[in-house]
């Protein structure tokens, strides 16, 4: 329901790991040429870590990979996501659930790429406001008021305009403690 509200009419509405429909429809032909475009060494990156040095890995990394060619012209292009137009106004969506033993409260809105200069910044300003246990929501609003099991926010950066949300699941809502 946060997508479909964010981004109507775009592809990033859209539920990123499909529905049992769009799962149904997918064929094994469908499959099989996505990862033939895809996981190829035009696309690849691999990255070591730990107590190696470049020459005894280098060796090995050649005698697992170095065969491992692109067919020409197989490998696909990286798609291109207009960006999203920003919400016009606000707007509050209830979907009911009546019997969940929870509610979650989510807020957000068209966020940048993650091609923005800001990148950084943003990464870092999130932490503070709600990108880890100890940022300010998850402070005031779950170990202050006791009104959530955790609060958090977050930048979901893409290659075009992703959404910001920040959430809160809640157990019940006191009206008056609002």
């Amino acid at each position: 329901a946060f997508a479909k509200s964010v981004f109507p009419g775009h592809p990033y509405s859209h539920d990123l790991q499909g529905d049992a429909a769009s799962v149904r429809a997918v064929t094994r032909e469908e499959i099989l040429r996505f990862h033939a475009d895809r996981y190829v060494p035009g696309s690849a990156a691999i990255v070591v870590a730990g107590d190696a040095t470049a020459g005894t890995l280098l060796p090995l990394l050649e005698r697992t990979f170095g065969a491992w060619k692109a067919a020409a012209g197989t490998h696909a292009s990286v798609p291109t996501v207009p960006p999203a137009k920003q919400i016009g106004k606000r707007r509050i969506l209830l979907v009911d659930k009546p019997d969940a033993p929870q509610s979650q409260i989510v807020i957000g809105r068209v966020g940048p790429a993650r091609s923005t200069p800001d990148f950084f910044p943003l990464v870092v300003t999130n932490t503070i406001l709600g990108g880890s246990f100890t940022s300010r929501l998850n402070h005031n609003l779950r170990e202050t008021k006791g009104y959530t099991y955790g609060a958090s926010s977050q930048f979901d950066f893409r290659l075009s305009t992703g959404p910001f949300a920040a959430s809160a699941r809640i157990r019940h809502c006191n009206r008056a403690a609002l």
